[in-house]
């Protein structure tokens, strides 16, 4: 037993051990933690928790393993909490040791009603189901089985089920162990405590590992032996075929309806009921209920002995289109599990194929991010050499025809530099290496920055620019380079599609140690179906964009990069003809 975060720990524990349980104490409630502990737990062990709702994780990995019962210690305000964790049991405040020995118990009483790989389905199951080993003996008893005969698990498992049978029915204890009798009728049970169980017994048998395992389901039966007698009292007129057989075997009778079968038949369907004579020497009073197989038929056959009686009786019937039916529905299921498991094989080796896949895209992917880092810093170092010495020519040469191609050339540098840049940025990204210094920032600050900074080219295409900030400073936790970043590819944008509009930038504290920086202008829009693409590295919203305005679609894929990198997000909402707006959220310090 493992007690788990019980502030009365030292006094249960005390207590529980004087009464000989062995108990481990812990003040954890993370499963990884208790590891130890939860693995030394035997079959009918406890875990008890105080306060489960503190650690769900813990009750389900307590409730996973198999023959152990998890109990909440729990106040009553809290009962209907802990039930709906789905613990095996609760102790209501205060809580006993003589409480808690009690749950032990029924936790050992759990564990031992059931075979270990049949657990789910003996727990579960409505009908009285006994699990027999080769030689007869219970392995596995079910709750239903206990409430049917009254007896515990621990008092009949390991015991042969011969213990059971009345004297008069030990003759199907051959048929249980080592026959091929589907059902047996008329069997007679010894109740706990005296008393009697006329029941019908169903068996099914199957391998279980390397051994062989014999289920009896017990069903309570009327005597059928008067509607026996009634179907005897005519056999002539039956269209059922009877026969009668002595006590040592010697065919005494035949109606009418099985002289009618063919030689063969016949004769198998009297050997198979002298082999279960023969088998069972003490059947003498019951109901032994079979299928058999004759020349590509089959039957089933009803034997009805009583003490009463000198001779034995057989009722047969032809049941060949159910069985034919059940056989092929055996067949198909068997095909289809086979099918499935074929099903299962190719996806398995599906998953594994794209797991491959995906492992060779993802390297390609960092060694293209690492070509890229690595191509982006060779080529930024020869450019700055040619901005630089570009600029110094223009300053040092006249106005001419000259010193104009010298701003030409300057431009296209500094822009192809831009290019770099965020070809760069985006390699560390995607290969991981992007570092980020955090600190307090101004936000407020930073925003007049960077309007500072695009203010003139917005005016430029005839743009208004308003900054609304919000009740008092606002500081929020990030890289201040990369918050400008962003905000300065939003702003620019805004500027650069925007043409005798409005361009709003505003700062909102939000709920829960949040900030949003929004960017709104009354540009060209973007259509809904297009809106998700704008994200995307090397992607606009049309081509006709790149062309009329320029750029490479980086700036925004950096820039939701940027933010998830800082914590936060960046999101937009757009209506094409209408505007945008773009919202940077980032966490207040």
């Amino acid at each position: 037993m493992c007690c788990v975060d019980a502030a009365s720990c030292a006094r249960l524990s005390a207590e529980l051990s004087a009464a000989g349980l062995r108990v481990a104490v812990s003040g954890a409630s993370v499963p990884s933690e208790l590891r130890p502990q939860l693995a030394a737990l035997g079959r009918g062990g406890v875990v008890l928790i105080e306060r489960p709702s503190r650690a769900p994780a813990l009750v389900d990995a307590a409730r996973s393993l198999p023959h152990v019962s998890c109990v909440a210690l729990v106040e009553p305000d809290n009962l209907r909490v802990a039930l709906s964790l789905g613990v095996d049991d609760v102790v209501l405040a205060p809580w006993t040791s003589r409480e808690i020995s009690a749950r032990v118990e029924v936790a050992r009483a759990r564990a031992a009603a059931v075979d270990p790989e049949l657990a789910a389905w003996s727990i579960h199951s409505p009908d009285a189901v006994a699990v027999l080993d080769v030689h007869g003996d219970i392995q596995s008893w079910s709750l239903a089985a206990i409430d049917c005969l009254g007896y515990d698990a621990r008092d009949v498992l390991d015991a042969p089920f011969e213990r059971l049978l009345c004297d008069e029915s030990m003759w199907a204890l051959a048929e249980i162990v080592s026959g091929t009798a589907e059902s047996l009728a008329g069997v007679r049970l010894r109740r706990r405590g005296g008393g009697e169980f006329l029941c019908t017994l169903h068996i099914a048998r199957w391998r279980q590992g390397d051994s062989r395992r014999i289920g009896v389901r017990i069903e309570e039966a009327a005597d059928v032996s008067d509607e026996l007698m009634r179907i005897a009292s005519f056999p002539e007129l039956s269209p059922q075929s009877i026969f009668e057989l002595s006590r040592g075997g010697e065919l005494m009778y035949m109606n009418p309806a099985l002289l009618g079968l063919e030689a063969s038949m016949r004769d198998g369907l009297v050997d198979a009921a002298r082999d279960v004579l023969e088998r069972a020497p003490a059947f003498v009073d019951g109901i032994h209920r079979r299928e058999v197989c004759c020349d590509a038929r089959w039957f089933e056959q009803v034997i009805h002995a009583t003490s009463e009686w000198e001779s034995v009786r057989v009722y047969v019937q032809d049941i060949t289109e159910r069985k034919l039916a059940e056989i092929s529905l055996r067949e198909a299921h068997d095909s289809l599990d086979r099918k499935v498991k074929e099903r299962t094989v190719d996806l398995q080796r599906e998953v594994e194929i794209r797991k491959r896949a995906e492992e060779a895209a993802l390297a390609a992917n960092e060694a293209k991010s690492a070509f890229l880092a690595t191509m982006s810093h060779e080529l930024r170092t020869p450019l700055n050499a040619i901005i630089g010495y570009s600029e110094l020519l223009v300053e040092e040469l006249p106005e001419g025809e000259s010193h104009e191609d010298l701003g030409k050339i300057v431009a296209a540098g500094q822009h192809l530099l831009g290019l770099i840049n965020d070809i760069l940025d985006l390699s560390k990204i995607e290969a991981g290496q992007m570092a980020l210094v955090f600190e307090e920032v101004d936000l407020e600050a930073a925003i007049d920055d960077v309007v500072a900074t695009v203010e003139p080219l917005a005016r430029a295409r005839g743009n208004v620019v308003s900054v609304v900030h919000g009740a008092g400073d606002v500081c929020v936790l990030g890289d201040p380079r990369r918050i400008r970043q962003i905000l300065l590819n939003l702003c620019g944008n805004a500027a650069k599609f925007t043409k005798n509009g409005d361009i709003r930038v505003t700062v909102r504290v939000r709920e829960r140690g949040w900030v949003d920086a929004s960017v709104a202008d009354t540009g060209i829009g973007i259509s809904e179906d297009k809106l998700g693409r704008i994200f995307e590295p090397f992607t606009q919203a049309d081509s006709s964009t790149s062309r009329e305005y320029g750029g490479t679609g980086l700036g925004l894929a950096i820039s939701r990069k940027l933010a998830e990198l800082l914590g936060g997000s960046l999101g937009a909402t757009s209506q094409l003809g209408v505007g945008s707006v773009f919202t940077l959220r980032l966490p207040l310090c």
